[in-house]
C-alpha cells in the first residue's frame, strides 16, 4: 500500500510508521477485519455469518482470485495485508484484507505475512 511505502523504504527517525512483520492463519486476519466491519459493530459476532458469506461478499475474492493467479503467472507479487494502529496502539478502524483471506482459506494457505503499521508518536521527546 503506497501509504505505508515511505515507512518501509526510508526507516528513518522521520517515518511515520514502526513496522512489524507478524504470520496468522486466514481465519485470524480474517477474524480482525470483521471487527472493523460495519455489521460487527452494529450486531457483534452473530452478524458473522452475514458478512462471511453474503453473495457480494465472495464477488471481490472470484474477481480477484483470477487477478492474483494471472499476477503470479508473470512473477508478480500480491500484495501484503496491512493492520494499521494509531498511537495509542489501538485498531486504526478500517478494513483491510477480507478478500486475500478469504482466498487463502480456499487455497487451503496455513499462515499469511501480516504488516503491522504503528504511527509513531512524534509528540514524545
Amino acid at each position: 500500500m503506497p501509504v505505508f511505502d515511505a515507512s518501509l523504504k526510508h526507516p528513518n527517525e522521520y517515518r511515520k510508521y514502526d513496522m512489524k512483520l507478524v504470520w496468522k492463519t486466514p481465519r485470524q486476519e480474517l477474524m480482525h477485519q470483521f471487527k472493523q466491519s460495519r455489521i460487527y459493530r452494529e450486531d457483534g459476532m452473530k452478524g458473522l455469518a452475514e458478512w462471511e458469506h453474503t453473495p457480494e461478499s465472495m464477488k471481490g475474492p472470484i474477481k480477484k482470485l483470477s487477478m492474483y493467479q494471472e499476477m503470479q503467472k508473470n512473477n508478480g507479487k500480491i500484495p501484503i495485508i496491512v493492520e494499521e494502529y494509531n498511537v495509542d496502539g489501538s485498531v486504526h478502524n478500517f478494513q483491510e484484507g477480507r478478500t486475500r483471506s478469504q482466498i487463502a482459506i480456499a487455497l487451503g494457505i496455513k499462515k499469511i505475512p501480516i504488516l503491522q503499521a504503528f504511527t509513531r508518536d512524534f509528540r514524545k521527546t
